[in-house]
């Protein structure tokens, strides 16, 4: 399961933010914005067709544990919101900070895994029994989880007036998105 965690933020981050910023005669600090803004707007939209291509090689297993991908998505992005506090920006170079609060996905899918390592008897039952008790304490863990507020520097830089997205901040928003292993 945490394969195809790892597998979906990585299709959807790199769906998102690979676009670059652009605007029409706004001023640079409000085409970043608009355009940071798009990109963790997406992340919260359940119809997204990123997140319709990013769970569709994880729906198999989903089943399986008897979950769909719409409930996976309610559990965990609920409570999900971000702020812009601040852009700086220093010629064709900007460092955009953003508060991101979300559920992070692998401490729940731990402490799923440790319940179920405690069920009496487990090692007795069929792996459909598993799979299914595991995918309802995947479920209980993200709906009870708390969302934690991770502050993200997003590098930006400018290029033939488009602003873009540095790629080294790929691994921080999943992180943040995923709490650590």
């Amino acid at each position: 399961m945490k394969r195809t965690a790892l597998i979906l933020i990585s299709v959807v981050l790199a769906c998102t933010m690979l676009s670059t910023l652009v605007g029409c005669k706004k001023n640079d600090e409000q085409v970043i914005r608009d355009g940071i803004s798009s990109e963790f707007d997406e992340f919260a939209k359940a119809d997204s067709e990123l997140w319709t291509v990013g769970l569709s090689s994880a729906v198999v297993a989903l089943d399986t544990m008897g979950i769909t991908s719409q409930q996976l998505f309610s559990a965990w992005t609920e409570g999900y919101k971000y702020e812009i506090t601040s852009v700086k920006i220093d010629g064709d170079k900007a460092m955009v900070e953003v508060k991101l609060t979300c559920k992070q996905f692998n401490p729940a899918v731990a402490i799923a895994q440790d319940n179920i390592m405690r069920v009496p008897g487990i090692d007795t039952k069929s792996v459909a029994e598993v799979q299914a008790l595991y995918g309802a304490e995947i479920l209980s863990e993200l709906t009870a989880a708390t969302p934690v507020t991770t502050t993200l520097n997003i590098p930006c830089t400018k290029a033939d007036n488009v602003w873009s997205v540095g790629e080294d901040v790929y691994e921080d928003i999943a992180l943040a998105l995923l709490g650590s292993l």
